[in-house]
């Protein structure tokens, strides 16, 4: 008679691999101690609920679980040749830490109409980043733009960086200024007499920066200088600014009437001094 004892499954040792990604299930856990070759029926709980599997142990004996997800693994049991042995020991996995929530900036405050430059920064390589906003903006890069930007683009920014399938998110405030309009545009007259001089008037800016820079005008950058226009047509442009940089133009013309007797000038001073810069048939005054 030949009589075959198999020995009850003894597990002499556990260990684990966590998963790779977030959500992911590469994660493993290996019995030691068991008979190569030899198939075991091996059940555990996973979060409390009953799993059975059948595994073959490999040429060290060991009998490893696969495709592991993150959470806790207890109450190991395996059976084969009707022998049971069991191990009390829990085992738990876990996901990968998330990666450093990334920064979030921009170059706000800024005014409509300009554009928008939203960056995102993070201490680690590869990833993903995406980004939701205001006026339903979304965008799936690291340094997202929106040019011609309105008022609805303001409020809270929020990115994602996603690596290894791990997310982390941080969140900013837009403040966009609205753009100003010059008002009260003009001159106190738009026709005068070739030699008189006219003040020019603007309102609704902060900052004003008037042209042509040719000594035609007393200052360039208050909102009504004085104008000395030495062209038949002599028209003058002004920007406006605030604060924060929002700006508005607008453009003055000035008409400059000439004596109705012909004269003949015997000189010019062609140095862009805005006095006698250009050769001209005009009318005796």
């Amino acid at each position: 008679i030949n009589v075959v004892v198999n020995p009850i499954p003894n597990i002499t040792n556990i260990t684990f691999t966590n998963p790779l990604t977030c959500g992911g299930n590469e994660g493993t856990i290996t019995l030691e101690g068991l008979v190569p070759g030899v198939t075991y029926n091996v059940a555990y709980q996973y979060n409390g609920t009953p799993v059975l599997v059948s595994i073959t142990a490999d040429a060290g004996g060991f009998v490893t679980i696969t495709g592991l997800a993150e959470g806790t693994y207890a109450d190991f049991l395996l059976e084969a040749f009707t022998c049971t042995g069991k191990a009390s020991r829990s085992v738990t996995l876990k996901d990968p830490a998330p990666p450093p929530p990334p920064i979030a900036t921009s170059n706000a405050p800024i005014c409509t109409g300009l554009t928008l430059l939203l960056f995102a920064t993070d201490d680690l390589d590869g990833g993903t980043y995406t980004w939701k906003g205001p006026n339903g903006f979304t965008a799936a890069v690291q340094n997202p733009t929106i040019p011609a930007v309105t008022k609805a683009a303001e409020g809270v920014y929020t990115v994602t960086y996603t690596r290894m399938n791990c997310s982390s998110t941080d969140t900013m405030s837009v403040v966009l200024q609205p753009e100003i309009k010059l008002k009260d545009v003009g001159a106190a007259r738009y026709q005068i007499a070739f030699g008189d001089s006219v003040q020019l008037n603007a309102s609704g800016a902060s900052f004003y920066i008037w042209s042509p820079h040719t000594k035609t005008l007393n200052d360039y950058y208050i909102p009504n200088p004085i104008a000395y226009p030495a062209d038949s047509i002599s028209t003058f442009s002004v920007l406006g600014m605030n604060e924060w940089g929002c700006r508005d133009s607008a453009n003055v013309t000035i008409r400059v009437v000439f004596d109705e007797d012909e004269y003949i000038p015997n000189s010019f001073t062609p140095n862009n001094d805005g006095l006698n810069d250009i050769f001209r048939i005009g009318k005796m005054r």
